[in-house]
């Protein structure tokens, strides 16, 4: 009726379908590009340090060793450092506290001039560490050789002027055939541990860096400052072969100290009563007077006629009491 075809018509639909399609994609783009402009960003906080929860520890500490007060974790370029604070009861100035640093690939979370040093064990190093640790505590080096299960430790003694039993120890666990290329096996672990008591003895507290267990790892490639594991004694499992538990983890307890023999108990002796003085006369107490008084060795018998005479010739006589027969 109005000139149009069958064609045309057709063809129309068509501009009008596709004209719909190219303005709901373009309402879409524009969605989604509204979307990422009001995308929710959390904030980061431009502090390394931050407080964790004990049990989140690196290490586990022996059994009977300190406890886990705190742990302040910091994030850094090459690695990830605990300084995980333990129980305190001396007088000395400053923390026990155990520093678990660990090197290898870690997220990045800070810039690269947030490194730490990974040097070799250094005495010189280990000496500036150790005054700053326990200042004004003169340390002795121990000339002993100490091994834990993860290598050779090296630790320190000292008392300080509040008489506490001060050490201080350190260690670095590393692969021994780490050749720094791709395919050698990375990773480093540096220990360090002070403590300071009042009741320890240099064992016991040799003791914790003896028994820590460490509990952690880097999930990465290559990641291995262990090495390889040790190969089993030859004996295991042999037939007629006898392997017992090691003596200083399963010891014998100590038998009970004896009980302290009863103290005996005397009964105090009565005082002795006054004797009455000998050669004077017995003055008789006051009326109304309770106490006793012990006759003199006089007074048990009459005296003989004269006696009293002859016996008091050299004093003054006292005339009793009124009404005294």
């Amino acid at each position: 009726m109005y000139g149009w075809d069958e064609t045309g018509c057709e063809g129309g639909r068509r501009g009008l379908a596709a004209g719909v399609g190219l303005r709901r994609c373009a309402i879409a783009l524009s969605a989604l590009l509204l979307a990422g402009c009001t995308s929710v960003v959390p904030v980061e906080s431009g502090r390394l340090a931050s407080r964790v929860a004990p049990e989140q520890a690196m290490v586990d500490l022996p059994p009977g060793g300190p406890g886990i007060v705190g742990i302040v974790a910091t994030e850094l370029a090459n690695a990830h450092r605990q300084e995980i604070i333990l129980g305190n009861r001396s007088r000395t100035p400053g923390e026990n506290r155990m520093t678990v640093t660990v090197f290898g690939p870690v997220a990045a979370s800070t810039g690269p001039e947030n490194t730490a040093g990974n040097p070799p064990v250094d005495i010189g190093a280990v000496a500036r560490d150790m005054r700053a640790a326990v200042p004004g505590v003169a340390m002795s080096v121990s000339p002993y050789y100490a091994q834990n299960r993860y290598g050779a430790f090296g630790y320190a003694t000292g008392r300080s002027a509040a008489r506490d039993l001060c050490f201080y120890g350190w260690q670095r666990i590393r692969a021994p055939d780490l050749d720094d290329t791709l395919f050698a096996r990375r990773g480093t672990l540096a220990i360090r541990l002070r403590i300071c008591d009042p009741d320890a003895t240099e064992q016991d507290l040799v003791a914790v860096m003896a028994g820590f267990t460490i509990n952690s790892y880097l999930r990465a490639p290559g990641w291995n400052p262990y090495g390889d594991p040790p190969p089993l004694a030859a004996d295991f499992g042999r037939a007629g072969a006898v392997m017992l538990p090691d003596a200083t983890v399963t010891g014998a307890i100590a038998p009970a100290p004896a009980a302290a023999a009863p103290r005996r108990r005397t009964a105090a002796a009565a005082a002795p009563a006054d004797a009455p003085m000998q050669g004077y006369p017995d003055v008789p107490m006051p009326a109304g007077s309770s106490a006793a008084v012990a006759p003199s060795p006089s007074a048990a018998a009459p005296a003989a006629p004269g006696a009293a005479s002859e016996r008091y010739q050299d004093f003054e006589v006292v005339p009793l009491p009124g009404g005294t027969p």
